[in-house]
């Protein structure tokens, strides 16, 4: 094998397939890319048998073959490599690869191809195909809520449900709930899960991209029991989905609310990460009181033995039955929700001190992001 790159563009390529590779595989090779080169085009694969990235470089093939090379030693070397061109050459049988530049030149001991295990092929698949930026949208607003508990199985996904006018997507790790909507693009798929760490490097994939992103969802071989595959022109990423049920989360969203009020998203995201600092030493509750008449929000900590804070700022116009709300959550929920919006201003529900509220962005996105409060004690 032998071809010579551009380093910016093999960094590139470098960058995203290496979020694929064990840091700790139980199969030595997994440590490697798989690199192939043919044609004018080189392949990056990392894959940990779960997760899997193929990210691809243009490149002066001189000659074609395929070899698996360290991963993160090769990811190091390019990368204190200055901007220019590398020429790639190794051995038949790949124990040996070459790394030659105008400055020098680095050896790497590889391995063979052959013990690289392939990625599963999708089969009897369903079709999605949707607008890149839209799905990059819908994912930052609810990548935040997924779980990071593997015990909670299903929770650590993204689940994606047909909705009225495209693809829903919804994420909870039982403390909170987002949820989005896709209206462009055509969508096929009832319901599927899918992990959110794969998802997240999806959303990495699909920026500056401009042309429709393809996604394919079936059953696998290779002993998995289902699996998705998200093409672009330059990466494609293959992932596991996740089984069984995602719980019914448009039944935790109320229908009704007592009190709406609006808020200057920055502002309050600001105020909340002031409060943040206090809470985050003791419990992470932040108390919330809301005052009907001046239309003002009244944010406060009082954490035993740490400290205390208390700052006030106006809300828009007030919708409410009740002259007055107080109310507490864990400020974490609260930041992280406001964080994944876009907009300068958003909505707040409430029903009661114990009942779920719901934020919801003020134009842009469609979107909505349930908190579950915290019971206070006099």
């Amino acid at each position: 094998m032998k071809f010579s790159a551009d380093i910016r563009e093999l960094k590139k390529a470098i960058d995203t397939a290496i979020a694929a590779v064990s840091a700790r595989p139980t199969n030595p090779v997994l440590t490697n890319f798989l690199l192939v080169a043919e044609e004018n085009l080189i392949t990056l694969t990392g894959f940990d048998l779960s997760l899997g990235i193929r990210a691809l470089a243009n490149a002066d093939v001189e000659e074609m073959g395929k070899v698996c090379i360290p991963a993160r030693l090769l990811k190091e070397i390019v990368g204190h490599l200055p901007d220019g061109r590398l020429v790639f050459s190794c051995d038949e049988n790949g124990a040996l690869a070459t790394i030659s530049t105008l400055s020098g030149s680095y050896e790497l001991h590889g391995m063979s191809a052959e013990d690289y295990p392939a990625m599963p092929t999708i089969e009897d698949e369903t079709e999605m195909t949707l607008r890149p930026d839209e799905l990059r949208e819908a994912l930052g607003a609810v990548l935040y809520a997924a779980s990071t508990d593997e015990t909670k199985q299903i929770l650590v996904g993204v689940n994606f449900t047909q909705g009225e006018n495209g693809l829903d997507l919804a994420t909870t790790d039982g403390h909170r709930l987002a949820v989005a909507e896709t209206c462009n693009g055509a969508a096929n798929v009832e319901t599927v899960t899918i992990p959110a760490n794969a998802l997240g490097q999806v959303a990495k994939a699909l920026a500056g991209k401009e042309d429709p992103i393809e996604i394919a969802v079936g059953s696998s071989k290779k002993g998995f029991a289902a699996s998705a595959q998200f093409c672009l022109s330059d990466v494609e990423i293959y992932t596991r989905v996740l089984d069984g049920a995602y719980p019914a989360y448009r039944q935790l969203l109320p229908k009704d609310f007592s009190m709406t009020v609006t808020a200057d998203r920055k502002a309050l995201l600001t105020a909340l990460g002031r409060a943040k600092v206090i809470a985050d030493r003791k419990n992470n509750i932040v108390k919330l009181s809301i005052d009907k008449a001046s239309a003002s929000l009244q944010i406060s900590v009082d954490a035993t033995d740490v400290g205390s804070c208390k700052e006030s700022m106006k809300l828009g116009p007030i919708v409410s039955e009740d002259e007055e709300l107080i109310i507490a959550f864990n400020v974490k929920y609260l930041v992280e929700a406001l964080g994944a919006l876009r907009t300068s201003e958003v909505q707040i529900q409430f029903n009661s001190p114990t009942s779920p509220a719901v934020i919801s962005p003020i134009g842009g996105e469609a979107s909505c992001h349930l908190v579950m409060p915290v019971q206070i004690r006099d």
